[in-house]
């Protein structure tokens, strides 16, 4: 099972990456390898998103969320050519900056060498988490252009 560690610190409060974190509908715009997410149900504490991932070829799949405000962990509900997907952002604050770790695990359906989809997915979560700190630095003052998590069920 491939597994992915990766940790940024991001010049900006914890409200705006955990919002930026939590706008999955947005994940398009902010990591390239995200072709399309739609939510089909969120809450504050749930999410559940169909996405499209390009990584080799499209990837379809849906994920399942658990939301809290220093932790957003998923897991696959289901998905052509994955077993598993789970992972989580991990986040943690001082007065200035907050402290992004990104987990990931896969298994594919299909074999592939570990070593081969390790490589993609180490290689793709250092610009996600590139693309997030320049987002959020970028708009550390405003929230109120982001959504939060609705109340949609």
């Amino acid at each position: 099972m491939p597994l992915v560690e990766e940790k940024i610190k991001i010049n900006a409060p914890l409200d705006v990456v955990f919002a930026n974190v939590c706008n999955f509908e947005s994940y398009p715009k902010l990591f390239p390898e995200v072709k399309k997410a739609s939510v089909l149900k969120q809450t504050s504490k749930t999410a559940e998103v169909d996405f499209v991932f390009h990584i080799m070829l499209d990837i379809k799949c849906r994920l399942k969320f658990n939301i809290s405000k220093n932790f957003i962990s998923w897991s696959l509900i289901n998905g052509g050519y994955m077993k598993s997907n789970d992972g989580h952002w991990e986040l943690s604050s001082d007065k200035k900056s907050t402290q992004v770790i990104y987990h990931l695990e896969i298994t594919p359906t299909m074999w592939v060498p570990s070593s081969l989809i390790e490589e993609l997915i180490k290689s793709n979560a250092p610009n996600m988490l590139r693309n997030l700190k320049k987002k959020c630095e970028k708009n550390k003052n405003k929230l109120s252009f982001m959504k939060k998590p609705s109340s949609r069920a």
